[in-house]
């Protein structure tokens, strides 16, 4: 379970007395003012396997300040007022206790019209339990009946309502009529989805209330993807996308990808922050950071994001295009990157000896697979396969490519001894960084070693087959890569230069949670391709491309012959 803010802050400085007069929405303030440390802690708020997690966190605020750093546009000025009043009246109440329509009821309306959907009463632009009816291929019929459908006008609702009409003529009015589907849970139920079937009697008590449709043994997602199946209409545009929700987390699904991909905010979590009183004052740090945190929820779920009258292209619309021509762009020259990566590697492992034959092929597979497993634990974190935890979370390879991305960023055109003073910050909490330990190395290994044979503290069961073979594993045991060396190989690994300029950003972080199965199967091909050869003039690497200097170097890259 992720941390509460009241733990993610506790070691953030508190406003005086005279800061803490004022309780209004802060002043406009600029994305770029937040340090390191602030942007970690509103990046644990969303995880995204739908958009590009890097283009959210450095593009969006960056290229679309006119929507970003504007605090005072109406929708989100008050949706800011009304999600601080519900976190207060949230404290004193009890939502664990909570079953499915309590929630929808208590908590769900409440916030969809903070987002600007509906009120809760005397302008209702909703409906709970719409049912309709849709005939599926074999000809069988299927009742479905969404939690909540939403409209944009209140009128809309009797027509809707009208059971006198064909199920065809009311099908067709809903796909014009109806602007967003929410398929809702009860509280915290989405996070423990996965262990359902072990709660029993309670998950029965909580679900009594329920009625079921021919989508509901499906998954969460599966659900609402169903629903926007059959109400999805492209002009006007509407129903693209849809919510899934328990009250504390909140999902956004798109009708074009699978149940798995969706962007997820943890609302519980920013809510507790209010009501441990952190809001202080205007200008205070903290307010600064939930303010932030608060557009990621905003401009995700909100009317403002989700709707167009006229059906024109959505903010959203655009980043989801973006994310996947992220993707498709940045391929080529990751699969650049990997070769050089796997370079440094096998100089790393050889030493400065020349080799027979044999060793120089089990170094160039100790090598490929030693990439290969970083690669793999960084997709895993990227979608989710691996645990999101407090308790995971310094273990992991993310964390490793934060650190390097952090205040104390690591920079592979700068001097050794410049990038040590700098990396002894970022890993100050951790170890006593020194470019020739092998800190790194041996945390990667023992990381390698969790996800294989599992841990059930850090809630990962293991995946038990290896990526390295009994000899490989042997060999780079006793062959540990130096810290600066590895921060090296990661470089390669996971950052890139922006395709359009950041300020203040030379490079960024790849966008592995982008990438589809056919391209990280291509970017593993691409190894087979080559061999590892001696060259007789020494090449380094200087964080761009490549360059001869003076002396030798153990390792190149040569095409492989084709076979005849």
């Amino acid at each position: 379970m992720a941390r509460s803010f009241a733990e993610k802050y506790k070691q953030l400085p508190k406003s005086t007395s005279q800061e803490r007069q004022l309780k209004t929405v802060a002043p406009v303030h600029k994305t770029h003012d937040l340090n390191e440390q602030d942007r970690q802690v509103i990046r644990s708020f969303w995880t995204s396997k739908l958009f590009s997690d890097v283009y959210l966190s450095q593009d969006l605020p960056a290229k679309h300040k006119d929507v970003w750093e504007n605090e005072e546009l109406d929708g989100f000025k008050n949706f800011v007022s009304q999600i601080e009043s519900l976190a207060i009246e949230k404290k004193l109440s009890n939502p664990e206790k909570w079953n499915e329509t309590q929630t929808i009821d208590y908590w769900i309306k409440r916030v969809m019209e903070a987002l600007g959907w509906s009120q809760v009463s005397g302008d209702e632009r909703y409906i709970p339990e719409w049912t309709f009816t849709v005939t599926q291929p074999g000809g069988t019929k299927s009742s479905l009946r969404p939690d909540l459908v939403y409209v944009n006008n209140a009128e809309e609702i009797e027509l809707l309502s009208d059971d006198r009409r064909s199920k065809d003529d009311r099908l067709l009015q809903a796909r014009n009529d109806i602007i967003l589907v929410l398929e809702a849970k009860y509280w915290d139920r989405l996070q423990n989805y996965q262990n359902i079937v072990d709660l029993g009697s309670n998950e029965d008590k909580k679900r009594s209330d329920v009625k079921p449709d021919s989508a509901s043994n499906l998954g969460p997602g599966g659900q609402v993807l169903t629903y926007l199946k059959h109400l999805k209409n492209d002009v006007p545009a509407r129903n693209h996308f849809g919510i899934v929700t328990d009250g504390k987390t909140w999902r956004l699904h798109h009708v074009d990808y699978p149940d798995s991909k969706y962007y997820e905010f943890d609302l519980g979590d920013m809510v507790s922050y209010i009501s441990h009183g952190f809001l202080d004052d205007v200008g205070s740090r903290r307010r600064k950071v939930f303010l932030e945190a608060s557009k990621y929820f905003y401009h995700f779920f909100s009317k403002e994001a989700l709707f167009s009258p006229s059906g024109q292209e959505l903010l959203l619309d655009l980043i989801l295009k973006k994310s996947k021509k992220y993707a498709n762009d940045i391929e080529e020259d990751l699969r650049k990157r990997f070769i050089s990566a796997m370079t440094l590697t096998c100089n790393a492992f050889a030493g400065s000896k020349r080799l027979p034959t044999e060793q120089m092929i089990l170094i160039r597979n100790c090598a490929e697979s030693f990439i290969f497993n970083l690669l793999f634990i960084r997709n895993c974190e990227a979608k989710g396969v691996l645990p999101q935890s407090p308790e995971y979370r310094p273990r992991s390879l993310s964390y490793l490519f934060d650190c390097i991305d952090g205040l104390h960023r690591f920079d592979p055109q700068k001097t050794p001894s410049t990038n040590e003073q700098s990396l002894k910050e970022s890993f100050k909490g951790d170890f006593n960084y020194s470019n020739d330990g092998s800190e790194i190395f041996k945390k990667i290994l023992h990381l390698t070693k969790t996800i294989h044979d599992g841990d059930y503290g850090l809630k990962i069961k293991g995946f038990k087959e290896s990526i390295f073979e009994t000899k490989e594993l042997t060999f780079i045991e006793k062959a540990p890569i130096p810290n600066l060396e590895m921060l090296k190989i990661i470089f390669l690994l996971g950052f890139t230069t922006p395709p359009q300029p950041i300020p203040g950003r030379r490079f960024q972080q790849i966008p592995y949670a982008s990438f589809t199965s056919r391209q990280l199967g291509s970017l593993y091909e691409s190894f087979l391709e080559y061999e590892i050869d001696y060259t007789d003039s020494k090449i380094e690497y200087t964080g761009s491309d490549w360059k001869t200097v003076n002396g030798l170097h153990p390792f190149s890259w040569r095409d492989f012959p084709a076979v005849s």
